[in-house]
């Protein structure tokens, strides 16, 4: 390999390195407003859950469902090594305990739809996936619409996520949720709930099982958004490592290549002075041989 094509790769590696970093600090942005954001929503999910247990609520389900919900949340961007795959796998076998004519299957993240096809799974409907911590809230707004037209009283009667924890093991991150209906719990009998009406009209009693059939959908809400962050925070967290070994490993091949570029370089200037030497030693000898023949 010559100097020249030696230099153009280690511009492009130099190049590249660049864009491992850009995409590194961005991750850790991410990965920091995720983890703020998921306290938020783990607090909001876990009060709305405490109050469903309290009253012991129990939706009315049916003992063979009419059809499952079930959400893939994946990832459209790369560089997050095997996260997508595992996700897909856990989805696959999801699927495969499901009647195939009750099912629904929605997929979020062009990755994470094109395996699943390439698995046999037919995808009823697709979305992109969230980049960032603010795009969270428009795909849960667009899951909520699937969720508004099937529960309740529509063909759905349970729904079911599939998505990435964060935890440190990949192979444990890939994880199904029932957020629809949730686990029965005892019931209390707990009271009615008291509801003061506008203006100065007498006490109004709202029925308990309205509020809690709408705390049942706002919990179902809520752990959708957490479901979502938390696939966000572990496809940013797996980018992240990804992108420091590939840095690190790109630094390795760059000192090699800059030890290469020096003793090429060292060669030439060797190669050059070896010529000047030669050259010199030429234009004397052709000098000392004619003064001799002047002599005589």
């Amino acid at each position: 390999m010559d100097e020249t094509t030696l230099q153009r790769r280690r511009d492009n590696s130099l190049a590249v390195r660049e864009i491992l970093v850009s995409m590194r600090a961005l991750s850790g942005v991410q990965l920091r407003r995720g983890h703020a954001a998921l306290q938020t929503v783990r607090k909001y999910e876990n009060s709305i859950a405490r109050g469903l247990l309290t009253s012991g609520f129990e939706p009315i389900t049916q003992p063979d469902p009419v059809r499952v919900m079930l959400i893939v949340l994946g990832s459209d961007q790369g560089m997050c090594g095997a996260l997508t795959r595992h996700l897909v796998e856990r989805a696959v076998a999801r699927i495969h305990r499901l009647h195939a004519e009750v099912r629904l299957v929605v997929a979020v993240g062009r990755r994470t739809r094109a395996q699943l096809e390439a698995a046999g799974h037919r995808v009823d409907f697709a979305h992109d996936a969230p980049v960032s911590v603010h795009g969270v809230d428009k795909i849960v707004g667009t899951l909520a619409t699937h969720l508004e037209r099937e529960l309740p009283g529509g063909e759905c009667c349970r729904v079911e996520v599939v998505y990435n924890r964060h935890v440190d093991d990949p192979e444990d991150q890939a994880t199904a949720l029932r957020v629809y209906p949730p686990r029965p719990t005892p019931a209390t009998g707990a009271p009615a709930v008291v509801r003061k009406s506008a203006g100065y009209g007498p006490l109004s009693y709202e029925p308990l099982q309205s509020v809690l059939e709408a705390s049942l959908l706002e919990w179902t809400y809520a752990a959708i958004y957490r479901c979502a962050l938390e696939s966000l925070t572990a496809e940013h967290d797996a980018r992240l490592r990804t992108t420091d070994a590939a840095i690190h490993t790109l630094d390795d091949r760059l000192d090699d290549m800059r030890i290469e570029l020096n003793r090429l370089r060292q060669e030439g200037i060797t190669n050059e002075l070896q010529e000047l030497f030669a050259g010199s030693v030429a234009q004397r000898a052709p000098f000392k041989g004619g003064r001799g023949r002047s002599s005589r």
